[in-house]
């Protein structure tokens, strides 16, 4: 019967079939220890969405040395860009900081490749 505020940190792609729910982990704060391992809550998420939010399909990060990163095309090469994400929507992530609007991502291949790598692109 208690309301409290927290955010999310985690959704977990996977949606049950039978309940459509998903999995989600939350950073509430719990002053007094009211709030005990093993509760369940019912949660009201507000989203509204960001036009101006960049999101890469998930297929297009790369984790490297403990970091998620993407490639950029420059000319005919690849580089590595680290980047800083935010909200994962299952299939697409959001990047917070390491791109512009006017980037190029590699969406298909991007774990086989490797900083300065030549590529040609299609489509």
């Amino acid at each position: 019967g208690r309301e409290h505020t927290g955010r999310i940190r985690t959704v977990f792609p996977a949606v049950a079939v039978e309940t459509r729910s998903v999995r989600a982990e939350a950073i509430v704060p719990n002053p007094g220890y009211r709030l005990k391992p093993g509760f369940y809550a019912s949660v009201r998420v507000p989203l509204a969405a960001d036009p101006r939010a960049l999101v890469v399909p998930r297929s297009a990060l790369v984790r490297r040395e403990g970091m998620e990163n993407v490639f950029v095309l420059n000319g005919d090469r690849v580089k590595l860009v680290p980047v800083q994400t935010g909200l994962d929507a299952g299939d697409k992530i959001e990047v917070l900081a390491g791109l512009t609007p006017h980037d190029l991502v590699v969406v298909a291949g991007a774990d086989t490749l490797r900083d300065g790598d030549r590529v040609s692109v299609r489509g």
